[in-house]
């Protein structure tokens, strides 16, 4: 998968993405945001929560538009999805 300058497959998106969240989001957002969606720039770490993967991924492109997205959902480990 090439997204701008970056040359990522989606299992190294995967895991970039799950470790951005679990050391250093989920420790933030897990308590007050249960079922919101996470969008996380794997190549910054930047991220936003919505309440839905469509609107988190919105509001991470209004900041940065070539952001290479991963989706987790807050308190559900089931959600994984690459953008």
């Amino acid at each position: 998968m090439t997204t701008g300058t970056v040359d990522l497959t989606r299992d190294e998106i995967v895991q970039r993405g799950k470790e951005i969240y679990y050391s250093d989001i989920a420790s933030v957002v897990e308590a007050d945001n249960y079922g919101r969606v996470v969008a996380i720039d794997v190549c910054t770490g930047e991220y936003e929560l919505g309440d839905d993967a469509i609107k988190s991924a919105a509001q991470l492109r209004a900041r940065l538009p070539d952001a290479v997205i991963f989706f987790m959902r807050v308190g559900y480990p089931t959600m994984a999805r690459v953008l």
